[in-house]
């Protein structure tokens, strides 16, 4: 079978590099393949054919039920780190995934009832309520002589 090579098909490499990593080919390679009307299957590493991927996990392996099975040793066991205060200021909100909704919840006070807490009746707020008393500001009149700059 003769082959069509073109650029990093025939080293199985291409420039963003998720052939080399993975093993299979990325988006770019497959459509390059495809293009060339070669089979895409022979490509993938046999790694990732069905047959070994069997052959991997055909042996059972037995767990044990618990630490109490465990072998003993003369070892120290190990410790959890120490706790220490990480720099900056902490964060207050949890970390959201980036699938999650970054939109707010806003909620509005159309149709509501404004209720004053002085009086306890509808239509008004404790600012507004006409039982409080109120006192008028006094307003104070500055000499011209006291101000900054003094002397005229």
């Amino acid at each position: 079978m003769s082959r069509v090579l073109c650029g990093g098909l025939d080293k199985q490499t291409y420039s963003c590099r998720v052939w080399q990593l993975n093993g299979y080919g990325c988006v770019h390679s497959v459509a390059t393949i495809s293009y060339l009307n070669i089979d895409v299957g022979s490509y993938v590493d046999p790694m990732f054919f069905g047959a070994i991927y069997q052959n991997t996990y055909k042996f059972h392996t037995k767990g044990m039920n618990g630490s109490n099975m465990w072998p003993s040793t003369e070892f120290i066991p190990p410790q959890p780190p120490l706790k220490r205060k990480m720099p900056g200021r902490p964060k207050v909100n949890r970390r959201k995934d980036p699938g999650e909704k970054t939109t707010r919840h806003i909620v509005l006070k159309v149709g509501k009832k404004i209720l004053c807490s002085v009086c306890k009746k509808v239509g008004h707020n404790k600012v507004t309520c006409p039982q409080v008393e109120r006192f008028e500001k006094l307003k104070v009149k500055r000499n011209r002589s006291t101000t900054k700059g003094g002397n005229e």
